[in-house]
């Protein structure tokens, strides 16, 4: 390890995701791996012709794009309040956070609320590896709770965590609803 990064860091193990792709079969393998939260199905040919013709012809590649995803937004928050029979301003394009993948958007949370000494995590293990990682790494605290042989968070320990937790306190609580 270098001497100039910090020492918790070495003791970190890098998650590594299941291989996958190399069948190219458009069947799903005998096996999903769902802790890897990916599908077992390859996008339909339609579809990936229909993307490729839009970046050919539509996207401007030497261009950012949107970086506030303002057209994403309002289309996610129009489709939540239709399917969910919602009134119109219940929610809004303020209401959605977009990111490149769920380790931004757990970055994105974990600076706005904990880092530098303002938070602490609490997951209920066994969990997503990257919620404990991102917060290693971002030195927020990483508080830990069992779960039940049915798979079920112990509310009353959650609790009990959140209560006892104070220096820093948990600020944000990763529920993984499978």
């Amino acid at each position: 390890m270098l001497p100039f990064l910090r020492s918790d860091l070495a003791q970190l193990i890098a998650y590594t995701p299941h291989p996958g792709g190399e069948s190219g079969s458009a069947e799903p393998i005998a096996i999903d791996h769902l802790d890897t939260n990916e599908c077992p199905y390859d996008l339909p040919d339609e579809l990936k012709q229909k993307l490729a013709w839009q970046f050919q012809h539509e996207l401007e590649a030497n261009r950012y794009p949107d970086g506030a995803h303002g057209a994403l937004k309002e289309a996610i928050a129009q489709y939540v309040t239709e399917s969910a029979q919602l009134d119109k301003n219940e929610i809004t394009a303020a209401n959605i956070s977009v990111s490149n993948g769920s380790d931004e958007l757990i970055r994105s949370i974990l600076i706005a609320a904990c880092i530098g000494g303002n938070g602490a995590i609490l997951v209920a293990q066994p969990t997503f590896s990257m919620y404990a990682i991102t917060a290693k790494t971002l030195g927020v605290p990483v508080v830990t709770i069992d779960r039940s042989p049915e798979f079920e968070m112990d509310l009353d320990a959650a609790q009990q965590a959140i209560d006892s937790t104070q220096n820093p306190p948990i600020r944000v609580v990763f529920v993984v609803h499978a």
